[in-house]
């Protein structure tokens, strides 16, 4: 009895007790009058109280009364009387270039007629200063310093003079990798773009951790770290290679689209070959089989800084068989250009052919011609993801247009009526994005959205079934065929869920929703097909073992156990 009475007279003290409160007083007679910033008035304590004052001062000064300040302090229990002197509000009369030599004033902007008679604010000249440090820490100097000289505080305001230290000149003199990879100083070098010789920049120092993590095969084992002596920087990256070579293949049972009502077994084969000779050189090649008689096959070959440029290149080939309707290849050749260290600017140029398969006769339901399309674009793509193969936060985004001079070659075995209104030479534009975002959820979830359209803009007439996007399969709209659907314009909403037990094993469910138009279609221009289903990766002895079962729904396919799509495989990495 005695434990509950204490217990009650603490909380009815708690609750009468006086909140903690700040009284701030002017004591300038000029200012008497004088409304004081909003401030918080009711701290929790005493510790809270001088953080509101001194963010108070802060906002005096930001308002030119420079000369602002805590003139005296009383405290009592529950309380803080303040006397605030306000003084002036201060003008710059004048702020002279001083000892800055021109070509650092003309990066940074700097003019002293901006600074005659307008109102001194700390943040402006702060902001100011770290321009002016900013670019001598990027230009050899990583201890420079400014600070005002020849000050003088009249009753018109302040005049001074910037008085700035270059401090002792670095150079870059070397990385120094340290740790068990294969990786080539030079080619590291470029991809840091510290060369020996080269002007210190702080800024190239502080991008290394992010270049480096955007490797897919090194591993940092800590960041890097900078040595200065004798006016030289010598960067310390510690790094060890990771197996990141691969080999994997997919097999996929589908229900057959014949009348047999055999199951059709499909299958994908990748090799992927990563930082060939130490020099990052990539080299992966893709085969598809999709269906009986239809395949693809893709080969990429990446070799960075060109010629000792700045600038990726790489060569692609890919090839795709419809059955027996066409075959269509198409070859280009990218140039990349890294933008900061999380994006990439690309230029593209390439040549798309398209055949009818010989023995084809004439077909309103779905007509194709023998094309050649070379292609000129332009893309840009940004990637922050914390992890290039299992993300768990952060943003992909990606973004291609390209133009097309296209030119139709008429089939001597397809009658003139068959090209009745198409234009056999005519401009045709692409466009094409994705965007994802990873969010990390509680301790093992990660979810996924993801958008991801393309749409190709032409005249109808100048159209044909070989020029369309295909849609459908594991990487764009599950649940259906690969390729399943033609489209002039498409659009994929993901939503995703993943459970994560390792690093690189997860449990996932999925729902895609898609948004069709095939403006050549007989049937049904338009469609809405969704897909959902889950899936299971897990790493084993011999890869990582992955696992789909998808359901899919559209205007030609309904939901139905015997439409289900199964595809497992498993990756390796050497």
């Amino acid at each position: 009895m005695r434990i509950v009475f204490i217990l009650i007279c603490s909380i009815f003290w708690a609750l009468s007790a006086k909140a903690y409160y700040i009284e701030a007083i002017v004591v300038d007679e000029d200012y008497k009058e004088k409304k004081l910033p909003e401030y918080r008035k009711n701290p929790k304590d005493s510790s809270e109280a001088i953080k509101e004052l001194k963010s108070l001062i802060s906002t005096l000064h930001d308002q030119t009364y420079i000369a602002a300040r805590i003139d005296t302090l009383f405290f009592t229990k529950d309380s803080v009387k303040a006397f605030i002197y306000i003084g002036q509000k201060y003008k710059w009369v004048s702020l002279r270039k001083g000892n800055v030599d021109g070509y650092l004033l003309d990066r940074t902007g700097f003019r002293e007629r901006f600074y005659r008679n307008t109102p001194f604010r700390y943040k402006e000249y702060n902001k100011l200063e770290a321009t002016f440090i900013k670019l001598s820490e990027n230009n050899g100097f990583p201890f420079a310093s400014i600070r005002l000289d020849s000050i003088e505080l009249t009753e018109r305001g302040i005049s001074a003079a910037i008085n700035y230290q270059k401090g002792p000149q670095f150079v870059f003199d070397s990385i120094n990798i340290i740790g068990k990879t294969k990786t080539k100083k030079r080619y590291l070098m470029r991809h840091l773009r510290i060369f020996k010789g080269q002007p210190y920049s702080q800024q190239r120092v502080d991008d290394a951790e992010k270049l480096l993590k955007s490797l897919s095969f090194v591993t940092q084992k800590r960041p890097p770290q900078l040595v200065l002596s004798k006016n030289k920087a010598v960067l310390h990256v510690f790094l060890e290679d990771r197996k990141n070579n691969q080999i994997d293949g997919i097999v996929g049972f589908l229900p057959s689209q014949g009348t047999n009502k055999k199951l059709l077994v499909t299958g994908e084969l990748n090799l992927g070959l990563r930082n060939l000779f130490g020099t990052g050189k990539i080299l992966t090649i893709n085969w598809k089989k999709v269906q009986v008689a239809s395949q693809t096959l893709d080969m990429n070959y990446q070799h960075p800084k060109f010629l000792g440029s700045s600038l990726d290149a790489a060569v692609s080939f890919n090839l795709y068989k419809q059955d027996s309707s066409f075959l269509t290849v198409n070859r280009q050749v990218v140039f990349t250009h890294r933008a900061g260290t999380t994006g990439k600017v690309n230029i593209l140029g390439g040549l798309k052919t398209s055949r009818p398969l010989e023995g084809l006769t004439d077909t309103s339901a779905q007509k194709l011609a023998s094309i050649n399309n070379y292609t000129y674009g332009l893309g840009y793509d940004r990637n922050n993801l914390d992890n290039r193969n299992y993300p768990r936060r952060g943003w992909l985004f990606s973004t291609l247009g390209y133009i097309g001079d296209k030119t139709i070659i008429p089939n001597s075995s397809f009658p003139p009526s068959y090209y009745a209104g198409t234009r056999l030479k005519s401009f045709q534009f692409n466009l094409e994005g994705v965007v994802e975002k990873y969010t990390k959820v509680g301790k093992g979830g990660v979810f996924l959205t993801r958008m991801a359209a393309g749409k190709v803009f032409n005249n109808k007439d100048n159209l044909f079934f070989n020029d369309l996007y295909r849609v459908g399969g594991l990487k764009t709209l599950r649940g259906f065929n690969q390729n399943y659907f033609y489209a002039t314009m498409y659009s994929v909403a993901t939503l995703e869920y993943r459970f994560f037990t390792d690093e690189s094993s997860y449990l996932m469910l999925f729902y895609d929703q898609g948004y069709l138009i095939n403006v050549l279609s007989t049937v049904s221009q338009y469609d809405h097909p969704s897909g959902f289903g889950a899936g299971v990766s897990f790493s084993t002895a011999g890869g990582v073992f992955s696992f789909v079962y998808a359901l899919g729904n559209s205007n030609e396919q309904k939901v139905s156990l015997s439409n289900s799509k199964i595809s497992f495989g498993i990756t390796s990495n050497f």
